[in-house]
């Protein structure tokens, strides 16, 4: 399998994993504009090294407002969050499982309308009123792992591995 996808300073280690050092490591890829276009899922594998500020997992932003992010946040929660212009519609749930591996997925559902968050395949947050088609436009210098897409704040401390993202809501 041939992977297109740039690392930077991040060492992947042998166990497949990738480590982020929480300071100036992220992964860049692409992905087609439609994949947040609607109904989506992410998932991660993820072992947090410490609790600091937010450490952002995963964060996509289009040329305008628009954004979707999943991040630890500095009050010990992981958090799914889309936002345009002037909106931000989070679903999240407490998370103090540090040191140890995690398994995160997260799902938009348009149809149903909801964020969920799975924690180790429990759901441990539904947001019921914040699901929505946010249209972000997605491409290489825009799609990040560990960062913020400005690679300048909220990095990781940790590892991650077998990330998925997919243009539905997983069941």
């Amino acid at each position: 399998m041939l992977h297109r996808y740039n690392t930077g300073s991040v060492v992947p280690v042998s166990d497949g994993a990738a480590y982020f050092d929480g300071d100036d490591s992220q992964i860049t890829s692409s992905l087609p504009g439609s994949t947040f276009d609607g109904d989506f899922s992410t998932a991660f594998w993820v072992k947090r090294l410490a609790i600091g500020g937010t450490d952002v997992l995963l964060h996509i932003k289009d040329g305008t407002s628009d954004n979707v992010y999943v991040a630890f946040t500095s009050d010990n929660k992981v958090k799914l969050q889309l936002m345009d212009t002037y909106t931000e519609t989070p679903a999240e749930s407490e998370f103090s499982n540090v040191g140890i591996w995690n398994h995160i997925v997260c799902v938009q559902n348009d149809v149903e309308n909801t964020q969920q968050i799975y924690l180790n395949g429990v759901d441990v947050a539904t947001d019921a009123t914040s699901a929505r088609d946010v249209d972000v436009d997605v491409d290489a210098t825009n799609f990040t792992l560990g960062s913020n897409v400005d690679k300048t704040t909220d990095e990781f401390e940790g590892y991650m591995c077998n990330v998925g993202v997919w243009s539905r809501a997983l069941t």
